[in-house]
């Protein structure tokens, strides 16, 4: 006698949730926000699974036969299915005591080739027992004892999973964006060989930056539930701060081309960076005071957040220069040039003469654990804004560096 096939039930909630489709790089990085969190704390709970394609989670799942978790696969020739029912449709969920997930894609919704998937996702919601009832009708596993113990039902958070499906489609669309795109390419491209090393650098760039974008999310996501649950305070509009900047960055990667210059108030940069750095100052194994004079009112060119970028880089240096105790300056100023300036003085130990003309190189670094990029970056960066990063002086009482750029007429 024939077995009925029972409907895909998970693939209906897939068109319920009306979301954005997603790539498959951003479908990766999502799994492994999720799964971090389980194999990081020692939290019991239960994962469920169906991947028919592992490459980028091999590791993870690995490490997930070490978790505190009991862990369910329910791919293809599973002993967990009754059915055969779901098809080519996937999915991973999560419930522990604090924690609950549903993830679920497919691709054949939009792209069979498997470039572009339609997909469904939820977190700490009531609504996690819907699909959390398709996995458990067709498993030969009984799932009841997880559903009673850690009760997704007890859960409802509606606006965070608005605000979560915002992010994921934000995640996505960036995914795509820092690609350098195929006509930058052809102005690049001068052998062979170099042809060879940009597909290498554009995917790398690809990658390392979708999967910081994922973690930037889920900490600008947190940040969010913390303002709502304790109220909205400095330390935390910071950290938004902090992650704006990171994106853009991140979003900047998509393009060779120069920065975006736009009017900006020189003042208002140099406290930015300021109330961002300040963190390098609060530390316990030293004792550091910064001191900053901002008066000049001007306006000059820049863009906005690589300019920022620039000074906490040298903030952050001229606190990590100082070994015990020392003060950190930051003063704004008309320089001989009649360029605005803005000079970055520690009382820490000086650059020895041999090395300061090399620490603008790329690759040079005055720091055993040093990536030499620091001080080569913001000097081109500064550069690309029609101004010059200089070292000004490095002796026993000081050392200075000068950010000018000329001034708006």
């Amino acid at each position: 006698m024939a077995v009925l096939k029972k409907h895909n039930n998970l693939k209906d909630l897939i068109y319920l949730q009306e979301n954005k489709t997603l790539q498959k790089q951003t479908i990766v990085g999502i799994v492994r926000t999720m799964l971090e969190p389980v194999l990081d704390t020692p939290a019991a709970g239960v994962v469920l699974y169906r991947l028919n394609d592992r490459k980028g989670l091999e590791s993870l799942l690995k490490r997930l036969e070490f978790a505190n978790v009991n862990v369910y696969d329910f791919s293809k020739g599973s002993e967990y299915l009754k059915q055969e029912m779901w098809e080519n449709t996937e999915f991973v969920y999560v419930l522990t005591e604090r924690f609950g997930a549903s993830f679920i894609w497919d691709y054949d919704l939009v792209d069979p080739n498997g470039d572009r998937a339609g997909y469904y996702i939820l977190y700490n919601s009531r609504d996690l027992c819907v699909s959390f009832d398709c996995i458990k009708e067709n498993s030969t596993k009984s799932l009841q004892y997880y559903q009673d113990t850690y009760k997704p039902d007890r859960r409802d958070n509606v606006l965070m999973n608005l605000s979560l499906r915002k992010v994921v489609d934000m995640l996505n669309d960036i995914n795509q964006d820092v690609m350098i795109s195929s006509i930058e390419q052809d102005d690049l491209i001068k052998s062979d060989e170099s042809a060879r090393q940009l597909d290498f650098i554009s995917k790398k760039s690809s990658y390392v930056s979708h999967e910081l974008k994922n973690q930037l999310s889920i900490i600008d996501l947190y940040t969010d539930i913390l303002i709502k649950n304790t109220g909205d305070n400095a330390q935390l509009q910071t950290i938004k701060k902090s992650i704006k900047m990171a994106n853009n960055c991140l979003i900047d990667l998509k393009s060779i081309k120069p920065s975006t210059l736009k009017e900006c108030e020189l003042n208002e940069l140099v406290s930015e960076a300021c109330e961002l750095a300040s963190v390098y100052t609060q530390t316990k194994e030293k004792e550091l005071e910064i001191k900053v004079e901002n008066e000049l009112l001007v306006t000059i060119q820049a863009d906005y957040d690589k300019f920022v970028g620039v000074l906490i880089n040298l903030i952050k240096n001229a606190a990590e220069a100082i070994e015990e105790k020392g003060e950190i300056r930051v003063k704004t100023l008309i320089n001989d040039d009649g360029n605005a300036a803005v000079i970055v003085e520690n009382t820490g130990k000086p650059i020895s003469i041999d090395r300061r003309e090399q620490i603008f190189n790329e690759g040079f670094s005055t720091k055993e654990k040093g990536s030499g990029l620091g001080l080569f970056i913001s000097k081109k960066t500064i550069e690309e804004q029609k101004g010059h990063l200089r070292l000004l002086k490095s002796d026993m009482d000081s050392t200075q560096f000068e950010v000018s750029v000329p001034m708006s007429l």
